[in-house]
C-alpha cells in the first residue's frame, strides 16, 4: 500500500492531520457488514475491479459531493458511489444530496447515480460539490445537511467509471433529461436555463450529464471552497482517512489518489481526456 503524506498541517483549533482524520473516522458511521452485504460485493454489479484491469478511457464520469459521502462509499459500499435505493441495503443513512430534504419537502430522485461527462469539463460536478457542502442550492432549494464531522464541509469531485450493464441509467437519463425535460417548467427566473425550450435543455443535458447504476471510485479532486489556503490540509486529511479505511476494511485503496483541483490546468477543468486521467492517476 502506498505511503500516505502525514505532513502535520494544523487546523485553526491546533489539531493535526492525524488527529483530524481520526476524528472523522470516529464521527462518520461504519455499518455492519452482514453476510448478505459481503456476498453482494462479489456480484458483478457491485464488484469493484482493480484499476489496472480497466482501460483509463472508461473513467469518464465526474460526480460532485462532499467527503462525508465519499467516506461512506469507501468504508461501507465497497468503493462505489451508489443510488439511494442501494443505501438502505447497505445500512447507510443518506444525509445530503438531491434526494435528501430540500426546503422542508422530500425530493425523491430515480435509483441511479448522476455524473458529469468528463469531455464537458468539471464545472457541473464542482457546482454540485459546493451545494453538498452548503455553498449553493439545487433549483428547488437548499438541501438539508446533517454534518457529523469536518468531512461534510470538504467538497470533492469523484472521477470513475460508470457501471450500467443493462443501460437502465442511460435510458432513464434520456427519458427524463433529454427527450422530455418537463422539470424545466419549475426553474426559477434566476436559473440560467429559465425560459429555454425542452429541446434546448435536452441538448444541453445530453452533452454534460449521464446516469448509471453506480460509479467505481478511481480518483478524487479536492479544494478549499472559501479560498483560505486549506487545499493541502484537506488533501492530506483525506489521504490519511483513506489509509485508515483501507486498514480497517482490509481493502487496498492505495490506487485511489487524492489531487488538488488547483493542480489542474484550465484546459483540463474544461475538458478531461483519457490522457489527462492517466496523467492524474500516475502522479
Amino acid at each position: 500500500m502506498a505511503e500516505v503524506n502525514t505532513t502535520e498541517y494544523r487546523s485553526q483549533d491546533g489539531s493535526s492531520v492525524t488527529e483530524r482524520a481520526a476524528e472523522i473516522m470516529r464521527k462518520e458511521p461504519m455499518t455492519q457488514k452482514t453476510p448478505d452485504i459481503l456476498a453482494s460485493f462479489a456480484q458483478p454489479l457491485n464488484y469493484r475491479p482493480a484499476l489496472d484491469t480497466i482501460p483509463h478511457e472508461c473513467i469518464a464520469a465526474a460526480h460532485g459531493t462532499n467527503f462525508a459521502t465519499l467516506v461512506q462509499a469507501l468504508r461501507n459500499a465497497n468503493g462505489q458511489l451508489v443510488p439511494y435505493t442501494r443505501l438502505p441495503e447497505l445500512g447507510i443513512e443518506r444525509r445530503t444530496g438531491e434526494t435528501a430534504m430540500s426546503n422542508g419537502a422530500p425530493v425523491q430522485g430515480p435509483p441511479f447515480v448522476s455524473a458529469g461527462r468528463l469531455q464537458a469539463g468539471l464545472h457541473m460536478a464542482k457546482h454540485y460539490a459546493l451545494i453538498e457542502t452548503g455553498h449553493g442550492a439545487h433549483y428547488w432549494g437548499v438541501p438539508k445537511r446533517n454534518a457529523l464531522s469536518e468531512a461534510s464541509n470538504i467538497p470533492v469531485i469523484v472521477l470513475g467509471e460508470l457501471v450500467d450493464p443493462e443501460g437502465r441509467g442511460k435510458a432513464n437519463h434520456e427519458e427524463i433529461y433529454v427527450r422530455n425535460p418537463t422539470w424545466v417548467d419549475d426553474l426559477q427566473k434566476d436559473h440560467p436555463w429559465y425560459g429555454w425550450s425542452y429541446e434546448q435543455v435536452g441538448s444541453m443535458m445530453d452533452a454534460i450529464q449521464i446516469q448509471a447504476e453506480r460509479i467505481n471510485i478511481r480518483l478524487i479532486l479536492v479544494w478549499d471552497p472559501e479560498s483560505k489556503g486549506r487545499d493541502e490540509s484537506y488533501r492530506d486529511v483525506m489521504r490519511e482517512v483513506i489509509a485508515m479505511i483501507s486498514a480497517e476494511q482490509e481493502i487496498d485503496y492505495a490506487d485511489v489518489p487524492v489531487r488538488m483541483l488547483k493542480e489542474l490546468a484550465e484546459a483540463q477543468i474544461n475538458c478531461l481526456t483519457a490522457d489527462h486521467v492517466t496523467e492524474l492517476l500516475s502522479i
